[in-house]
């Protein structure tokens, strides 16, 4: 598989899933910079339910090169969510990328109706 099918496998799988849960999500892919030489940081960011994760795709034996893994960690310390997605993973790690997404909402809806609890008191 190439990276640009797996880049377009994931697309389709988290956008279905994030329908299937009800759950607002948006991505985007960060342009490919070939014979601009620019480096990315990362292949896309996803934005779901409040969460954001920078993800970057690999293929094969490819590894993460030392600006993709700096700006990854990154990512993480500002309280983000950084993942490497191989093709021999993506639908499992979609299924996790769900599941958190499911439970800040759940998170920010108890708070929510919390919240207008508190109000009405």
């Amino acid at each position: 598989m190439r990276e640009t099918q797996l880049t377009t496998n994931f697309k389709r799988e988290i956008n279905a899933k994030c329908k299937q849960a009800g759950l607002p999500c948006f991505w985007y892919k960060i342009p490919d910079t070939k014979g601009l030489g620019g480096l990315r940081p990362f292949d896309g960011v996803l934005w779901l339910a409040g969460k954001t994760f920078a993800i970057e795709f690999k293929v094969g034996k490819n590894t993460t090169k030392p600006h993709q893994k700096f700006c990854l960690e990154q990512v993480k310390k500002t309280g983000n969510h950084s993942i490497v997605i191989r093709e021999t993973d993506y639908k499992e790690v979609i299924d996790d990328i769900v599941k958190k997404a499911c439970s800040a909402r759940a998170i920010m809806t108890n708070y929510g109706n919390s919240y207008k609890n508190f109000k009405k008191t």
